[in-house]
This record gives C-alpha cells, structure tokens and sequence, in this order.
C-alpha cells in the first residue's frame, strides 16, 4: 500500500479503476491519471500542482492544449496529439517529457509539442551549440527555420512564439519583432567530417547537433513540433568527429548514452564553451580570433572544464552526468564507427542544475560525487594574449583500469593550446584531457605532459580530489624533487622554456624522502662550475669519491652528454659546447645521485 496515496488512484490497495479518464468539464472523468491508466485531454488543461502527470497512453484531441507548468509528463507507452490545433505545452524551466516504452517512436497525429531552451550568450559573435527536441510536424527530420521559433515569451498557456526573422546579413536583431537571426552561421558537422554551411533551410536529422549565433542580447527560444521519441540514430566513421546533440524534451544519461554506443565511439563527450574572461569588448566582428575557447569534456567517470579563464571568481563550467534539452555535443568515432543510437531509456528527468547543464556563460554546474577515487590538477598560464587561463585535468583510479587505452575512461585531448598541459602516456602518442589508471599506490606514477609556447612561468595545483584520504604531490623526475599539492592553495610555480616536457613530471602519492646519510655527504663535497675561458664543466670531488656516470640533461629533460667511470680523483673536468641555457647535471657516485642546476654562458 502506498502512504497518502491520490484518492480514486490505482495506488490504493484493492483499488483498481479501469478504462479511460477523460480531462473534461474541469474534472477526470474516472479517477485521477497514473502510469496503468489511458488518459485523454478534451479540453484545455494546466497541471501546476501536486504530482506530476502520468499515464499509459496519452491522447489530445478536441482542438485542446495540455499545458505542464514545471512538472514532469510521463507517459510509458503512446502519445497522440491528435489535430494541428492539439497541442502538449512544456512551460517552465522544470517541464520535461518522457517515454518509457522501447522500440521505434511510439508519437503521433499533427498536433505539436512546445518546450524552451534559454542561451545566455549575448554577443551577436558567439556560436551556440544546439540540438533539437522536435522534428517537423508530419516528418523524421527538421529544418532550423520549421522547429525553432522566438522564445521572448517564454511557453505558457496562452503564449504565442512568433516565427523567427532570418536573415543574409552577418549579424542578429534583437531589437526586430520577431527576432532577427542570421543563417549564414547555422552550420551541422555530420558525414562529411567537415563544417556544412546548413542555414534555416537545410535538412537535418533529429540527433544532429547545429551551430547558431543569437541576435544579440540573452535569448529564450521555443521549439515547436513533432517530439521525438524511441530509437534515432546516426552513422559515424571511424575516427570520425560528428556534432549531435540530445534529441529528446526531457535530459539525457551521458553514462547511458556512452555505454549503448560503446562500440562505435570512444566513450567522450565534447561541449563547446568561450572563454567568459573573452570580452564583449573584443567581441566586436566575426573574427575567428575571436573565438577563444575550448571543449569541457564527459566521459564515463567524470567531467572536466574547457581551458577557461583563470582570474579569481570566475565560474568553470563542468558538464555533469546528464545532458540538457537542445544541447548539441561532439562525439568521435571509435576504431571501426557505427551506429549511434539515442533511446528513450537513456531519458531521466533531471532539472537543470541538477548535475544537468546547458553550456552557456556564466552558468555552472553542482558538484557531482564520483564512485571511484578521482583527481583533478589545474593548470594556471598566461596565453600570447595576455589571458590568464585555466587548463583542467582529471584522472579516476580503479584496479580494472591500466594505462593502456581503456574507453570511456580515457578521453583524449580535442583542443591543445600553444601553452598546456596533459597526461602523457608512452604507450601510444595521444594527449588525454582525463585518463583512468589502476589504484593508488606508494609507486604510482602518472606522467603528466606540459607544453610550453613561450618562455614563461606556469602554476601547476590540485582542483580537486574525492575518495583519497593521502597526499598528492608533483614531481620532477629531472631533480627527483617532490612537491605537495594537497593542502597547497597558491600551487607549484614552475619557469620554463619554450618545448615539450613529456618525461619530466608526474602526479605522486609519495614524498620523495630527503636526503639520506651518504646522499647529503655526497651533496656537500662535490661541487660543480663552469669554466667558460675553455667550455669545461669542472667537478671537485673533495672526497675522492668514486665517480661513475656524469650525466647533462637540458631543462626539458632530454639527455645531452654522458661521461662514464671517472674515477676517484679530486678534479675533473669535461668538454662542453652546448648552447647557452640552464642545464642539469646528475652525478653517479657509490653513495648515491646527486643533482645540480649549472646555467652554460
């Protein structure tokens, strides 16, 4: 039995109604809607309170208008909007609907569904990346110009969105009644594995994904059509990039999504963000130098900001487990591609906010909790710009995962800037944004890659860590130095030349104990120089220790010059011409490695 159950529901025991209930003469003709029950809409009706609206099968007919304000429709088998003047109204930013059933779209009739989506990228310069949650009344597929309507007043009962003014021109109008937009920036990203200029006209499928920049000024709009619903699905190649997006008026699993497609894609998710930090000021033409920004990412563990602007206060967006009505997304195609299927059971009713985000600026994701144990490193750099940016990586520690490719772990990097960072593995050549590794232990290493563009400081620091009790540390394995990132708020600042730093650091989770005994007498008698009238490294070996190896490494940590078994005397001295930077040399004795930085003039 259920506790306060609805009266004249089929919740309460030994009570069970069957038949139709009909919405008519302001009342349910034979008791109140639920998920066993057939329901029709004869006349106009909102539903903003109590529960939400459930029903086996829905019908709309009678030139009626089922209006849902902020609620959840649920309907686990067919819907009929019977007429072209029946209609289904999603008002409110919580309004969602969802089918359970399986199989092929279970919709039908000319009526339509109208549900909004909101962007709050104001510049007439910026793309939003857009999905569609309805086709064409009467098709599978949609044209921008047919579905996509001016939002200025958001859907309620007695809304009516005006068709959208496009235009040949460059830029929107917000100022026009009804908006004005440009189709010159509606492009899709598909087959052809190449931007196609698809305007207002152009035909696309319901899981393609669409560019569009806005009129100028924050911008609601309203989709009016078909809803989709049941299986849709593209083609994609191997190895190929292609924008979707989430077809359906209700949120979407990414978790549910990557593990259906695990075979044709490699288990990431791309969302396109500009830099907030990127001005209106400088937003001023349709320069692609105007569009910096980057992809956050999504895989089957967690989610990771796009390099974002750095300054104290800003807002990094992190794309949560579910994915947002109308929210357009890259996807990459496995080794082999395929299908890429979208289903109704990977629909959940998930308000945004709520681990669910639309990327738009200024908007941020909750914090979501990770099952397994999770890291993300920060990295602070300044760009030829002048922009302060923020590089984020994450990585995910579980026994049944190597540093070997592990797909929907693994997420490689879809946007490598001149200056970054990245996790750097020496079993293939890819850069990972996020990486899954085994378990933690005293012997762990995760090499972590730095590029730099120009000489340059950088701040490497810990964003954040869940289900790890111990200490991260930063190390260089160059110096064999450590440094702790845990409990660290200002971070490791770190110079560095121009180049690639692939071997050089690693994420630890042991301190690098100091020096021993026999380190620290070798440390303090063994002094080194340069002696720049012959260009010759001099080492005074105080002790007579037995020298085995002298190594030069050059501030990247590529090996330069190796001298071996000097022996024991109190000088030596060996020829150099390199050119002129910091270097590093190690020195081999019988009582351990020391290293020293020596800078050659």
């Amino acid at each position: 039995e259920i506790d306060n159950a609805i009266e004249n529901s089929n919740t309460q025991l030994g009570y069970h109604r069957i038949g139709i209930t009909r919405r008519i003469d302001s009342n349910w003709s034979n008791g109140t809607p639920d998920r066993s029950r057939r329901v029709i809409i004869n006349e106009d009706y909102l539903h903003n309170d109590g529960s939400h609206l459930s029903a086996r099968q829905l019908t709309i007919d009678n030139n009626s208008k089922l209006t849902i304000q902020d609620k959840l429709l649920i309907v686990s088998d067919l819907v009929t909007i019977t007429g072209i003047n029946d209609e289904i109204r999603l008002a409110g930013s919580r309004s969602q609907l969802i089918t359970t059933h399986s199989g092929n779209s279970g919709i039908s009739g000319n009526g339509k569904l109208y549900i909004d989506q909101n962007s709050d990228i104001a510049s007439t310069y910026r793309y939003n990346y857009f999905s569609s949650p309805v086709t064409t009344v009467g098709q599978n597929t949609f044209t921008i110009a047919s579905v996509m309507k001016d939002g200025s007043f958001p859907t309620s009962a007695d809304s009516n969105p005006l068709d959208i003014t496009f235009t040949n021109e460059m830029d929107g109008d917000y100022t026009t009644s009804p908006i004005t937009i440009s189709d010159y920036w509606i492009y899709s990203y598909g087959s052809s594995s190449d931007w196609v200029q698809t305007r207002k006209d152009g035909i696309l499928n319901p899981a393609d994904g669409f560019t569009l920049k806005g009129p100028g000024q924050e911008q609601n709009y309203t989709f009016v059509g078909t809803p989709n619903d049941g299986v849709t699905s593209i083609s994609i190649g191997a190895n190929q990039s292609y924008l979707v997006g989430n077809p359906f008026p209700s949120a979407i699993n990414s978790k549910k999504f990557i593990e259906d497609n695990s075979e044709s894609i490699t288990g990431t998710l791309y969302f396109w963000e500009q830099h907030p930090g990127h001005s209106e000021e400088n937003d001023n033409e349709h320069y692609s130098s105007n569009y910096v920004g980057g992809y956050a990412t999504r895989n089957l563990t967690m989610g990771i900001a796009a390099p974002n602007n750095g300054e104290d206060g800003v807002i990094f967006k992190i794309p949560g487990k579910y994915i947002a009505v109308a929210q357009g997304f890259f996807i990459t195609g496995s080794n082999t591609g395929g299908e890429v299927v979208f289903k109704n059971s990977q629909r959940e009713y998930k308000r945004e906010g709520e681990d669910s985000l639309f990327f738009r600026d200024g908007e941020n994701s909750s914090t979501e909790t990770y099952q397994d144990p999770v890291v993300k490193i920060g990295l602070d750099y300044t760009n030829s710009e002048g922009q302060n940016l923020h590089r984020q990586l994450g990585v995910s520690f579980n026994e049944n995962r190597s540093f070997s490719f592990d797909l929907g772990y693994d997420s490689p990097m879809y946007d490598l800037q001149p200056t970054d960072m990245f996790w750097k593995f020496t079993l293939d050549d890819t850069k990972y944004v996020i990486a899954g590794v085994q378990e933690i232990s005293d012997d762990l290493e995760i090499p972590l890659g730095i590029t730099i563009g120009f000489d340059s400081e950088i701040v490497v620091k810990l964003d954040e860590k869940q289900n790890i009790e111990r200490n991260i540390y930063l190390k260089d394995k160059l110096t064999g130095i450590t440094e702790k990132l845990t409990d660290n708020e200002q971070g490791i600042l770190i110079t560095l030349t121009q180049g690639e730093y692939l071997e050089r650091y690693a994420i630890v989770f042991q301190e690098s104990s100091s020096l021993g005994v026999n380190e620290n007498i070798v440390n303090n008698n063994i002094d080194i120089y340069l002696d720049n009238t012959v260009n010759e490294l001099v080492l005074k070996n105080n002790l007579n220790l037995n020298i085995k190896k002298v190594a030069l490494y050059n501030i990247l940590g590529q090996s330069i010059k190796t001298w071996n078994n000097l022996g024991a005397e109190l000088e030596h001295r060996l020829r150099v011409r390199v050119p002129e930077t910091v270097y590093i040399v190690a020195i081999t004795t019988e009582q351990g490695i020391i290293r020293k930085k020596v800078r050659i003039n």
